[in-house]
């Protein structure tokens, strides 16, 4: 086991014995405390949290750090935050861009009639079933201006920090109770032993 996972387990473990609640973990790891990958000042994560709030007009409050950038291992990849190697992973929490988003996607696929611009029937099925899960996965939408505007955006970004982070992605979240409902599994697997 790494020091991260250690430190991780431990937080989450300790919260839970105090009889807190699983949002209330949730919630104060993802939406109150600090990525754990910055050091004061943390110019560099206000940094990326001002520019993706500017280029997409949301308050910056919208913009949360997500994976192990914020609590230092990823039970995905089940390794810890390594500088330069991993990516930095944010949420976009708000209603507005994820309409518009959602919006574009159905009348640039004519209502999900015409899904020639998905990389596969697989991607529709995966787009829509985030979808009902209050999520929006850029990765995943159809060929379009918008994605390409994004992903520009996005690839410009993660050059400008190329030194600390592999890639800087982002997906979009409905509201906070489709978010915290996706960080829920993080839970499982740290009060269930057995779980790598």
């Amino acid at each position: 086991m790494t020091a991260s996972k250690n430190a991780l387990d431990s937080y989450v473990t300790d919260y839970l014995a105090k009889d807190k609640s699983r949002r209330y973990v949730v919630r104060k790891l993802f939406l109150y405390d600090h990525p754990r990958v910055f050091q004061p000042p943390h110019d560099i994560c206000f940094d990326i949290f001002e520019a993706v709030a500017t280029k997409f007009q949301i308050p910056l409050g919208s913009v949360k750090a997500v994976g192990s950038a914020q609590v230092g291992y990823s039970y995905f990849s089940h390794r810890d935050f390594i500088l330069g190697k991993s990516d930095f992973d944010v949420a976009i929490i708000d209603p507005r861009l994820f309409q518009r988003y959602a919006e574009q996607t159905f009348r640039t696929t004519a209502g999900y009639k015409d899904q020639t611009g998905f990389s596969s029937k697989d991607d529709v099925e995966k787009f829509q079933q985030y979808l009902l899960q209050g999520q929006f996965r850029p990765d995943l939408m159809p060929t379009s201006p918008e994605k390409e505007e994004w992903f520009r955006f996005f690839n410009d970004l993660s050059g400008k920090y190329r030194a600390i982070f592999k890639n800087v992605n982002a997906g979009i979240y409905f509201s906070e109770v489709f978010f915290e409902a996706k960080q829920q599994p993080l839970l499982d697997r740290i009060s269930k032993p057995g779980k790598p």
